[in-house]
């Protein structure tokens, strides 16, 4: 088992589920450790969106804040989109039944721009050497 504590993980998949027992919707998330011993290797988070809690929705809509930078309609067709591959820094912490809670601690905003420029080329004659 992956050990608790903190790591880098990208958002591999994630998804709307819901429980088979009671039908409480969920977002679901595969999250890939980036980095480390345990690079490669999956977490997975369940969002819970049970009806009546405030504290599911209200710890869903910090994490989406934290990611996303505002907290999105839940009906928007793009949510999920939008939430696929980005860099987060997570702590993983075990519990006494053999389960375990993911908290999502910050976002890597660090971006690619979406066009770089092109890297300068030379000619062997441009090289004063």
């Amino acid at each position: 088992p992956i050990p608790s504590g903190h790591y880098t993980v990208m958002v591999d998949k994630v998804y709307w589920d819901e429980s088979k027992n009671t039908g409480t919707p969920c977002i679901v998330w595969h999250l890939k450790i980036a980095e480390g011993a345990h690079e490669g290797r999956m977490l997975f988070k369940r969002s819970w969106l049970k009806p009546g809690n405030s504290t599911n929705f209200e710890m869903l809509a910090q994490d989406l804040k934290l990611i996303l930078g505002e907290v999105p309609e839940l009906t928007d067709p793009q949510l999920l989109n939008r939430l696929l591959d980005k860099v987060l820094f997570v702590r993983k912490r075990d519990r006494a039944d053999n389960d375990y809670d993911i908290f999502f601690n910050g976002i890597d905003r660090r971006v690619e721009p979406e066009n770089p420029e092109p890297a300068a080329t030379f000619a062997d004659d441009d090289i004063p050497f």
